[in-house]
């Protein structure tokens, strides 16, 4: 874990701290691959310190169902994103181009 999740979930009321280590538990048993998930912890933290901020419920933005919940991240973060396969190759073809020029 970072230090600045570290230093960040210092911030979490008890109740919002619970439920982020649940899903940091769930997700960092998963076969996510490391900095995906060091990334959507980051992501899921900020959303649940935003939450607090506002006075809202984490229920209303993560769901009724914790399990779901980490089982559509864990879902998401497997696919291939669309936009970076085609910013990939993309970026390829003209590295090629570049290098025949030169």
């Amino acid at each position: 874990m970072s230090r600045e999740v570290r230093i960040l979930k210092k911030e979490l009321r008890e109740e919002n701290l619970k439920v982020f280590e649940k899903i940091e538990m769930k997700l960092g048993y998963s076969n996510i691959e490391r900095n995906t998930y060091k990334e959507i912890i980051e992501d899921i933290l900020g959303i649940i310190l935003e939450v607090q901020k506002r006075n809202e419920s984490l229920e209303s933005v993560l769901g009724k169902d914790l399990d779901k919940f980490c089982e559509e991240v864990i879902e998401s973060s497997k696919k291939p994103k669309l936009k970076e396969f085609i910013i990939e190759i993309i970026y390829r073809i003209i590295a090629f181009f570049c290098i025949l020029i030169i």
